[in-house]
Formats: C-alpha cells, structure tokens, sequence
C-alpha cells in the first residue's frame, strides 16, 4: 500500500529537517546517536534513515546501519568495535530531507 509514502511525500508539503548528534561510549563500545524532526510545515514524516559509521587511519569498514524514523525525537544505540571518525546520515544520498547534524557539543 503506497498510500502513506504519497500522504506524506505528495500531499502534505514540506520536507523532513533532521538535526541532532552523535557521540562514541568508549564503555560501552557504542554510538549514541540524537535525531529529532524539527521541520515546522508538514507532517512528521516515516522514512528509513542509513547512518555511515566511518573509521579513519583502521582497518575497519565503514558501517551502515538503517534506523526507522518515525517520531519527532528518536535516540538509537549502535554498537562499534572501535571510535569512528565520522557519523554521517544517508551517506549513499538515497532520501530527501536537510539536517544539521555532527558530534556532539
């Protein structure tokens, strides 16, 4: 049923704005990852969202992991073997929204 996707992509207007955060537990071998809607036109929108896990100057590939966003506020834990580099959303540029994204402050 492709309803929802045109519901929310055709007929309500706006785009998605996702902004947050993320930042290595060196404890608990994980990412923690913040990602809030805050677009103010349109729905709150339900997409799948690839987050890239990349780890410079190591042996490890890069990681994607796809999350379900589908609120305005989401918090996700992803384990890693070791400290990414860089933590970026949708790295294979495959979803429509704008962001502000980067470590946290």
């Amino acid at each position: 049923d492709l309803q929802p996707f045109f519901q929310q992509w055709l007929y309500s207007g706006g785009n998605p704005r996702l902004d947050g955060w993320w930042e290595y537990d060196a404890g608990a071998r994980a990412i923690r990852i913040e990602i809030n809607q805050t677009q103010t036109a349109g729905p709150t929108f339900e997409l799948p969202l690839d987050i890239g896990i990349h780890f410079d100057g190591s042996q490890l590939a890069a990681v994607i992991e796809e999350v379900a966003v589908d609120a305005r506020f989401h918090r996700f834990v992803i384990p890693v073997e070791a400290e990414p580099s860089h933590v970026s959303l949708d790295p294979r540029v495959k979803t429509l929204f704008e962001s502000d994204f980067g470590p946290r402050r």
